[in-house]
């Protein structure tokens, strides 16, 4: 007989998280959508002639944008499979976001350029990716993923094959 390996069930603080990840990526999209937006509505209201490049520029944003939406989907699948480099690059993400943020004066841009539900949005996100790294850190979520990772890298034995005399 082969004994299966019996995986532990998701704790309930790593449902809460993938929760709380596919509700920021909502957030995310939306602020986007009405980022685009808000600019759409300046460069018309004002007349402004923008340049090919211009152009150019905001088409290759929404492409970026995409690219990384998707590449976040990908990594709350990964996380809500258990794999533990996806947890860690979730928390280098989210660092980098942060710090960025908060470096590159992207706080006075939000809070006094953009409309007040774009800064609400990119202000709540950020609190719920705080949130989200606590679940997956620093709660039962840390201990399911260190057995999970325990789990993988022990072999399973070969099953025993009884010899007979033919």
């Amino acid at each position: 007989m082969t004994d299966l390996k019996i995986i532990p069930p998701r704790p309930k603080t790593i449902t809460i998280a993938l929760r709380i990840l596919w509700g920021s990526l909502v957030l995310t999209s939306l602020n986007l959508l009405l980022n685009w937006s808000y600019y759409n509505t300046s460069i018309l209201q004002n007349d402004i002639q923008i340049s090919p490049f211009l152009d150019f520029f905001f088409v290759f944003v929404i492409y970026f944008y995409v690219c990384t939406l998707a590449l976040y989907v990908w990594i709350i699948f990964k996380i809500s499979r258990g794999r533990n480099w996806a947890r860690i690059t979730y928390l280098i993400v989210t660092i980098f976001s942060i710090i960025t943020f908060i470096t590159v004066d992207d706080i006075n841009d939000t809070l006094l350029v953009f409309p007040l539900l774009n800064s609400f949005l990119t202000i709540l996100d950020i609190i719920l990716d705080i949130i989200v790294l606590y679940l997956l850190f620093f709660s039962l979520g840390s201990a399911w993923f260190k057995t999970l990772k325990a789990m993988s890298k022990t072999k399973p034995e070969p099953e025993s094959i009884p010899m007979t005399n033919s």
